[in-house]
């Protein structure tokens, strides 16, 4: 038997389930929580009576993930008209770093911020692939590009990542 969800229940039930992981991938590609929240709030208006029906659980984190994704990078490119203060900026006006959400092996370390640091073209497919755990298949479905692609952005990442680390000490 198949259960009817209005449209309501259908986006409570969504965010209820991934929430927090879309804010925190929100945060990490924006890198402001304001943006992020935005974003994640944005993405919600945007799927409300769209939802497809899926199979598996993974299919459905992976389009809501490769929609935020494509929310991200309409805010990357809105941004770029406006004036913002940079995070750096930031930082030294008001002492105190920001905290963004993640995951909790990466917390408190020197990796989650080193990954923060990279480009976005190296950024995204790292925080997908290792700090969200989707598949080679589905991170380069949700990022819209090629598996081999992904493979050399993840090895090329990794590169950026083990050099940073090793500069820092």
């Amino acid at each position: 038997m198949k259960i009817v969800r209005s449209h309501s229940e259908e986006i409570a039930r969504l965010y209820d389930s991934y929430g927090d992981m879309l804010f925190r991938l929100a945060c990490s590609i924006l890198l402001n929580r304001a943006d992020a929240e935005d974003a994640v709030q944005d993405m919600f208006i945007k799927i409300i009576g769209k939802v497809p029906e899926f199979n598996q659980e993974r299919q459905e984190r992976a389009w809501l993930t490769r929609v935020l994704v494509n929310q991200c990078r309409d805010s990357l490119k809105r941004r770029k008209l406006r004036v913002y203060t940079p995070l750096d900026e930031l930082l030294e006006t008001t002492g105190k770093e920001p905290s963004v959400p993640g995951p909790e092996e990466a917390e408190g370390s020197g990796v989650l911020q080193a990954v923060l640091a990279l480009g976005e073209k190296y950024r995204e497919p790292i925080l997908l692939y290792y700090f969200e755990g989707f598949s080679v298949e589905e991170t380069a479905g949700i990022l819209g590009i090629g598996q081999s692609a992904l493979k050399m952005r993840l090895a090329r990442g990794r590169e950026m990542l083990k050099k940073r680390m090793e500069e820092e000490g």
